[in-house]
C-alpha cells in the first residue's frame, strides 16, 4: 500500500518521513486498486491491519518502505508493539 503525507506535509528525506512514520503521524492513503484509498492511516493502524506501507516524498517523487514493527530501544530490533521480548 502506499501512501502519502497528511494535511500538506512533505519530506526531503526519507529519515524525516521514517521518523514522523514511527512517531504516529497521519498519512494518506494513495492507492487507487484499494477501497481506502483516500482515508487516513497512521503507524498502528497499518499494525493493526498488518499491512506493508511504502511511503511517498520529496513532492511524492520519492518512495521508501516503511517498517511495520516498532524499533525496540532497547536491541534496536522491530517488534510488534504487542510482543514480549527478553530486552524487556
Amino acid at each position: 500500500m502506499t501512501i502519502t503525507p497528511a494535511y500538506g506535509r512533505d519530506y526531503k528525506s526519507a529519515k524525516a518521513a521514517l521518523a514522523d512514520w514511527e512517531a504516529g503521524k497521519d498519512f494518506v492513503i494513495s492507492d487507487m486498486f484499494s477501497g481506502a484509498d483516500g482515508r487516513y492511516i497512521n503507524r498502528e493502524d497499518s499494525q493493526r491491519m498488518d499491512t506493508k506501507v511504502m511511503i511517498r516524498y520529496d513532492r511524492l517523487t520519492k518512495i521508501v518502505p516503511a517498517p511495520l514493527h516498532t524499533l525496540c530501544s532497547m536491541c534496536r530490533r522491530h517488534h510488534r508493539s504487542d510482543d514480549r521480548h527478553a530486552c524487556e
